[in-house]
C-alpha cells in the first residue's frame, strides 16, 4: 500500500538530525524513539491507523453534548528587523495605531505569550459556538468575544455589544462569523492528530517503518507543479500503543526544496505533540500540549487541550439561544452591554447609563455586503475607544497569526 523509499539522501537527513538535537526541540520522555534498534515488519494495526490518520475529515467532529476547552499560545513576534521600526516609531506616540501591537510583541519576545482561552459548543457543522477571551492588558478588562452560528441566527457578542445576524440573507462584509469555522477546526484538529491534521492533503506516503520497542518513522512528500521531484517531504516520527490500538503521532518536521532536483534542501516548520491523554468524558485521544515552531527555529503557537466539560439541565442547548439584554447566558453570565444590534429589524438599542434605551435605524449602508470593515466596527457596537482598540489588536494580531511561517502545509 506505501511506497518505500531506500534512503533519504545525505543533505535531507543531516538537515533532520541538526533539527533532532537541539533540547527546546526534543519529544517528552514518554515518546522518545530509540536508536541503534532494527526494523522491524509494519504491524498491520499500525499501517491501518497511520492511513486512517491521513484521511482529511470532512466535517466538526462530535463532542456529544459537551464543551471543549483549550487555550492557545502565541508567542511569534515579527523579529528584529520589524521590532526596531517598531521601537524607533511608536515611543513618545501614545496615539501611535500599533502601540498596543507593539506591547504585546514585546512581552512575547521576553518569554510572555499571548493566552487566549477558547471553549467550543459544536452540535454539527451548521450549529456551534467558540467563545474566546482576551487576557493581554492591552485589552479591557475581562474583554471576550463569542461567535454563534446556527441555520437560524447568527451573533456576535463580546463584552460591550450584541449583534444579531440572519444568515439566510447573507454575512456582510467584515461580519461572516460562518468563515471563522475553519480556525475552530484547525485547532481542534491540531490537538487530536498532534499536528498531523495540517498535512493530510495530497501527501505521498514514501515509507513507514517501525522498531521492536514500537516506534514508527514515516516519509511523506508532496508533489511540485512543475515536476514530479518532491516539493516538500515531512518526517513524522510517534510511538505504538498496543493497550491503546493507536499510535500517537510525537514530532512532523517538514523539509522543503527550493526547486525541483534542488541540491540543498531547507528545514521548515516542526510541531511537537507532548503528553497524550484519554479525556474521560469524550473518550478521545488528545496531545495536551501541541508545540509549533516556524521556519526560524523560533516557537510560534501552543496549544493546550484543557478538556471536556458535560452539559446538564440543557445548557449545551441554550448556548446558542440570542442573548437578551438582562438575562442570564449560559457561559457569560448575566447579560449588560451598552448596545444591541439586530440586522434583522433593521433596529440598534443603545443603553445609556442613567438607565434610558434609545432605539435607531441602522443605515442600510451598513448592512450592505460591501460595508467593509469600518462599518463592522460600527454595526458591532465598538464605538468607545477601548472597544476599538480591543478589535483592532485582535484583527491584526489575526493577520499576523494567518501568515505565519509555522503552517506546517
Amino acid at each position: 500500500m506505501f511506497r518505500k523509499r531506500a534512503a533519504l539522501h545525505h543533505h535531507r537527513l543531516a538537515i533532520v538530525l541538526f533539527w533532532l538535537v537541539p533540547a527546546c526541540f526534543a519529544a517528552s520522555s514518554g515518546g522518545q524513539s530509540s536508536t541503534g534498534t532494527s526494523e522491524q515488519p509494519i504491524p498491520a494495526a499500525l499501517e491501518a491507523w497511520f492511513e486512517a490518520e491521513l484521511v482529511s475529515p470532512t466535517k466538526l467532529p462530535d463532542y456529544g453534548k459537551n464543551r471543549v476547552s483549550w487555550i492557545r499560545e502565541t508567542h511569534r513576534w515579527p523579529g528584529e528587523a520589524e521590532m526596531a521600526r517598531l521601537a524607533r516609531e511608536v515611543p513618545g506616540h501614545p496615539d501611535h495605531p500599533e502601540r498596543q501591537v507593539f506591547g504585546i510583541y514585546q512581552r512575547r519576545r521576553a518569554g510572555q505569550p499571548t493566552r487566549t482561552p477558547r471553549t467550543a459548543w459544536i452540535a454539527d457543522n451548521t450549529t456551534w459556538r467558540l467563545s474566546e477571551s482576551f487576557t493581554d492588558p492591552e485589552f479591557t478588562p475581562n474583554s471576550f468575544w463569542d461567535k454563534v452560528v446556527t441555520p437560524r441566527h447568527a451573533i456576535s457578542f463580546d463584552h460591550g455589544s450584541i449583534t444579531i445576524i440572519d444568515p439566510t440573507e447573507g454575512y456582510p462584509i467584515g461580519q461572516n462569523l460562518a468563515s471563522i469555522v475553519g480556525e475552530l477546526f484547525e485547532n481542534l484538529a491540531i490537538m487530536s492528530s498532534g499536528g498531523l491534521s495540517q498535512i493530510r492533503r495530497d501527501v505521498v506516503v514514501e515509507s513507514l517503518q517501525a522498531d521492536a520497542q514500537g516506534d514508527w518513522r514515516a516519509t511523506l512528500t508532496t508533489k511540485s507543479t512543475s515536476g514530479n521531484a518532491p516539493a516538500r517531504e515531512y518526517l513524522v516520527t510517534g510511538r505504538w500503543d498496543a493497550t491503546a490500538n493507536r499510535g500517537f503521532t510525537e514530532r512532523i518536521s517538514r523539509i522543503d526544496q527550493a526547486a525541483p532536483n534542488a541540491a540543498i534542501a531547507k528545514p521548515g516548520p516542526v510541531a511537537i505533540a507532548k503528553d497524550w491523554k484519554l479525556d474521560p468524558i469524550l473518550n478521545l485521544w488528545f496531545s495536551e500540549r501541541t508545540e509549533i515552531y516556524g521556519i526560524e527555529g523560533r516557537l510560534d503557537h501552543v496549544f493546550i487541550f484543557e478538556g471536556a466539560t458535560a452539559e446538564t439541565n440543557g445548557t449545551f442547548d441554550r448556548a446558542f439561544d440570542i442573548p437578551k439584554q438582562g438575562s442570564q447566558d449560559s457561559f457569560r453570565g448575566e447579560v449588560k452591554v451598552l448596545i444591541y444590534n439586530d440586522l434583522r429589524t433593521g433596529k440598534t438599542t443603545r443603553y445609556l447609563p442613567d438607565g434610558r434605551e434609545t432605539i435607531d435605524e441602522i443605515n442600510s449602508v451598513f448592512m450592505s455586503p460591501n460595508s467593509g470593515t469600518s462599518a463592522f466596527l460600527r454595526i458591532a457596537g465598538w464605538t468607545t475607544a477601548g472597544a476599538i482598540i480591543c478589535f483592532l489588536v485582535w484583527y491584526k494580531l489575526r493577520r499576523v497569526s494567518q501568515h505565519s511561517s509555522s503552517k506546517l502545509n
